[in-house]
């Protein structure tokens, strides 16, 4: 009888540490300027090999389980781009979703869509030139007649250079404008125009379901050994 509880305990106990093996495997960047630029790093090298990128953290902002962290480069002028961060249940976090490029002097990112958490845009900037006051984001949907539609969702001022805002939308259905401090709208291929020269991307990775999935088949075939074992010796 104790040789079949030890074997259950033990089947039990490798059950727990392989899950949690695998799941760290995913979930394990740290929460400090250092561990989210390695990552960023690495993420980024996945869809431009062989670019000598040197990611320097700018700003972040924390929404529900997710994270957006804006970033510069030290090896290329004006670039600018942002990685969305998810966290797990072990308290470390994993990068999702990445866009950065040359040229804009504002850009936006989205979160993932995430369990019953809404998704959000996030407008940002780290050099925003003065004369750029402020901005509006606008709903962009088609009516019956299939003719578009604008709703204004928010206007934000901009109060200096650096900035993350984050509205409640996503980025696929709005529209965005730039204005100067007496209200006129800026041209938009003046400021928000990308440099063909420098890279472009927006990367996504297997979604957070799909390691929860393999979490938990490994825990289900552990503990069916065990429990199998235990029906065993009390038999």
């Amino acid at each position: 009888m104790a040789k079949g509880k030890l074997s259950t305990t033990i089947t039990l106990t490798i059950t727990i540490i392989l899950a949690i093996t695998v799941y760290s495997l995913e979930f394990n960047v740290f929460d400090t300027e250092s561990s989210l630029m390695n990552s960023t790093k690495k993420y980024i090298h996945q869809a431009e090999a062989g670019k000598m990128y040197e990611p320097k953290y700018v700003l972040s902002e924390k929404i529900g389980s997710q994270m957006i962290v804006v970033f510069s480069d030290k090896n290329y002028e004006n670039f600018m781009g942002a990685i969305v961060f998810q966290r797990g249940v072990n308290g470390l976090w994993r990068p999702t979703k990445a866009q950065f490029e040359t040229g804009p002097v504002i850009q936006s990112i989205s979160t993932k869509e995430n369990l019953n958490e809404d998704i959000y845009t996030a407008y940002f900037s780290i050099n925003c030139p003065p004369e750029i006051k402020s901005y509006k984001t606008s709903n962009i949907y088609i009516d019956k007649s299939h003719q578009y539609v604008t709703d204004v969702l928010d206007e934000k001022k901009i109060t200096g250079p650096k900035f993350i805002d984050v509205h409640k939308a996503d980025i696929s259905a709005v529209s965005f404008s730039l204005y100067d401090k007496d209200g006129v709208e800026l041209p938009r291929e003046k400021y928000l125009a990308m440099n063909q020269g420098y890279p472009n991307v927006a990367m996504n990775t297997a979604e957070l379901g799909f390691i929860n999935i393999v979490c938990l088949i490994i825990i289900a075939i552990g503990g069916s050994i065990a429990w199998l074992s235990y029906r065993k010796q009390r038999q």
